[in-house]
């Protein structure tokens, strides 16, 4: 047999959670795992999908060539506080960005 892959590794952490025969600590610690695996797992969508509308916007409807700078800089996108912004490149993204509301979901 291969070796697990990223998301049936997250799958086999979730399903030890809930057996008894493991010590309640390290349940916890593997549901904290799970939690963070699903949670990076989700920023790497929400940048995948943004720098791709990025993309779409500059090759079908614009000229703009920071459409393609900014793409570049979200799949590069820490995505972690203290880190600025790839858009507006402040570490608060004011109401003027479009990633605000993104960006103070994954701050907060």
């Amino acid at each position: 047999m291969g070796e697990l892959t990223y998301d049936q590794e997250t799958a086999a952490m979730e399903g030890l959670t809930v057996n008894l025969s493991i010590p309640l600590a390290d349940r916890l610690q593997l549901a904290r795992q799970v939690i963070d695996r699903l949670h990076a797992r989700e920023r790497e969508r929400v940048r995948a999908a943004v720098a791709d509308a990025l993309s779409y916007a500059f090759a079908y409807h614009s000229n703009d060539s920071n459409l393609i700078e900014s793409a570049t800089r979200v799949r590069s996108w820490a995505m972690e506080a203290g880190s600025p912004c790839p858009l507006c490149m402040d570490v608060d993204c004011g109401e003027g960005c479009p990633l605000a509301r993104l960006w103070d979901g994954f701050a907060g």
